[in-house]
């Protein structure tokens, strides 16, 4: 259950911030159309660039965080099957565990 919870709490976190990114790209943007030298207009790219890559790496990490949910729900589903398949061999041995 704590995974599921740390999951959620993740994503959370990031949706949070989508204000924040649309703030700082249109900042970017105004920016841009401000520039007046080609050095600026590099800075502001280079800027640009490295916001998109913060996204990236936003989204790995909330894929990592949805590939983790469903290896543990695989987890408790084969577990929650050896569970019971395990009673159902002890009701045909008369209550005895194989």
């Amino acid at each position: 259950m704590r995974t599921y919870a740390g999951a959620l709490a993740t994503a959370q976190q990031q949706a949070g911030g989508f204000g924040s990114e649309d703030n700082h790209l249109s900042g970017i943007e105004q920016t841009n159309q401000s520039v007046t030298t080609v050095l600026q207009g590099e800075q502001v790219m280079v800027e640009a660039i490295l916001a998109l890559c913060q996204q990236v790496q936003l989204e790995r990490q909330l894929q990592v965080t949805q590939i983790i949910l469903e290896a543990t729900k695989a987890g408790e589903e084969l577990n929650e099957r050896a569970q019971e398949q395990a009673t159902a061999v002890t009701n045909v041995n008369l209550g005895v565990s194989p």
